[in-house]
């Protein structure tokens, strides 16, 4: 289980999602307005290789790259809209605030382990406003998984 200070930036949220599928992972990111929370489940090396993308190889401070239209002539387009991740998807759009530096962004380790069963048939997404309903995201009997990741401190915060 990851949990990732700011997620707002499309390709990030592309990565997770894409990598997940092709290694065959299943589980949930949900999206909290104070943070975001990836639970993955699989085979111990799609996991490793997973977790090799989630604390190495994507920069989290990276900002996002700005959207570049091409449109017929004499059409108005809002150059400042924004569809929330850059996929054109609706209903994909987090629910954090885009904040002014990411300078401090990370994804941390929040748990690590075995299972005896699997809990989720495929990856999928959810947005959630409060705690109560990223319990009940996560499923009966996981909802000590979203009480772990709440109340995880940021490694260097004080």
């Amino acid at each position: 289980m990851y949990r990732i200070k700011y997620l707002v930036n499309g390709a990030h949220k592309f990565k997770i999602r894409a990598t997940a599928e092709q290694l065959a992972l299943h589980g949930l990111l949900i999206f909290h307005p104070d943070f975001a929370l990836v639970y993955v489940e699989g085979s111990a090396a799609s996991l490793k290789k997973y977790k090799r993308l989630l604390t190495v190889r994507i920069d989290w401070t990276e900002e996002a790259r700005p959207k570049v239209f091409e449109t017929p002539e004499g059409m108005d387009v809002d150059e400042n809209a924004e569809d929330g991740d850059g996929t054109g998807r609706s209903g994909w759009q987090p629910m954090q605030e885009r904040p002014e530096s990411l300078a401090d962004n990370k994804c941390e380790i929040v748990w690590e382990g075995e299972l005896p069963q699997k809990n989720f048939r495929s990856f999928r997404y959810r947005n959630v406003e409060t705690d109560r309903d990223g319990k009940e995201s996560l499923g009966k009997g996981r909802e000590g998984v979203w009480d772990l990741a709440r109340k995880w401190i940021w490694e260097g915060v004080d």
